[in-house]
């Protein structure tokens, strides 16, 4: 069995864009390799692109920390991300530019997230 085939998982995550004015996507698939608590990943994401990260998985009692940078939005090629995680629900501030202004909007993002891994849910992957 190779390193992919142990660190790789697959996420679907539904969110809800609090104190944001744009329209956004709200459901997320996402696949993610983690190994020894750092992170590489792709997913759908809130502006209907493809994003990549490289990050670091902080894990405290019932709660997980993610950090790192991500591509994919159109605010900046690269910009840094942070999601707090406890059991499938997750919060992350974000922010918004409107465009034809110069308004920008902070907010944050709830969601809830679904793994499916070899195993669980009766999903399994062939060899």
């Amino acid at each position: 069995m190779g390193v992919l085939d142990t660190c790789l998982s697959l996420y679907l995550s539904l969110s809800i864009h609090t104190g944001m004015v744009g329209d956004y996507n709200n459901l997320h698939p996402h696949v993610q390799c983690e190994i020894a608590g750092y992170t590489t990943g792709i997913y759908y994401n809130s502006e209907s692109e493809l994003s990549f990260y490289l990050g670091k998985q902080w894990r405290k009692k019932d709660w997980i920390i993610d950090t790192g940078l991500v591509t994919g939005y159109e605010a900046g090629t690269i910009q840094p991300m942070i999601r707090f995680k406890r059991k499938r629900w997750y919060f992350a501030p974000t922010y918004e530019i409107i465009k034809y202004s110069s308004r920008t909007n902070i907010g944050f993002i709830v969601g809830y997230e679904v793994e499916f891994r070899k195993g669980a849910f009766g999903l399994i992957f062939s060899d």
